[in-house]
């Protein structure tokens, strides 16, 4: 006998599906009057959903500030073991991952993303570039700038609104934690690039949109190997994707 879905249950889904297609992952959500309104049913119905997205990593309450959602909805913060892997080419291995695969991501969110999420992406560089200045003032940490950047690469996955491609997120945010050299020296690269990505998506140009996405990475390849980070660039032919690049 197939047990039948109780009511938290289905309202814990619609809520859900309001996490992976509206917003960010740190965004605050409606509050539980707000919720209870939207979808016609009980406050207590709604705590009760929350709580069960709350045991699933998916929103996480703040006392006292509202509830948020999870950097990575739904998953543990290292998924994949990266944290686990031997070797000293994991970084060797990271950008050629992110050679063969964000390029193509931000094509797809040029084509995909919707008006809020390119919005939201936009004000964040706003912010990046606000809290540069700050950074080179001392009045913020290096992690502040961390944080932007990360909130970059994995709003672009946000953008390509497909549930599967959104999973890769905490491979995302794991490379880029640890503060270092390489990092620093980026922040310039990461400001022009982002900014003209963020320019290709509001034009819905998938062509450059790949194109400076892959001139990026290319240009931290070389910020990498100038730091010591990589010894050698990934070399290899990529696969033109788009417009024969």
């Amino acid at each position: 006998m197939v047990r039948r879905k109780m009511l938290s249950e289905e309202v814990a889904d619609m809520i859900a599906s309001l996490v992976n297609t509206k917003y960010f992952p740190g965004d605050k959500i409606p509050n539980e009057s707000e919720l209870a309104k939207e979808f016609g049913v009980s406050r207590t119905t709604i705590r009760e959903a929350i709580k069960q997205l709350c045991s699933k990593n998916v929103l996480k309450i703040y006392r006292g500030k509202g509830t948020f959602v999870c950097e990575n909805p739904g998953l543990q913060k290292d998924p994949y073991g990266l944290k686990y892997i031997k070797g000293d080419d994991i970084y060797y291995q990271f950008f050629e991952t992110a050679l063969l695969t964000e390029p193509s991501f931000a094509a797809l969110a040029a084509q995909k993303a919707t008006h809020e999420q390119i919005e939201k992406l936009s004000a964040r560089h706003q912010e990046f570039i606000a809290d540069v200045e700050k950074y080179h003032n001392n009045d913020v940490p290096i992690e502040v700038l961390q944080k932007h950047d990360t909130f970059f690469h994995k709003g672009i996955l946000t953008c390509c609104n497909n549930v599967i491609i959104a999973r890769i997120k905490p491979f995302i945010e794991l490379v880029i934690a640890d503060p270092t050299d390489t990092f620093i020296k980026s922040i310039s690269s990461s400001i022009k690039y982002h900014g003209l990505i963020i320019d290709a998506i509001k034009e819905r140009n998938a062509v450059n949109a790949h194109h400076y996405m892959k001139d990026h990475l290319n240009d931290l390849v070389k910020i990498a190997v100038s730091t010591g980070l990589l010894q050698v660039e990934p070399n290899y032919p990529l696969p033109n994707i788009i417009n024969n690049e």
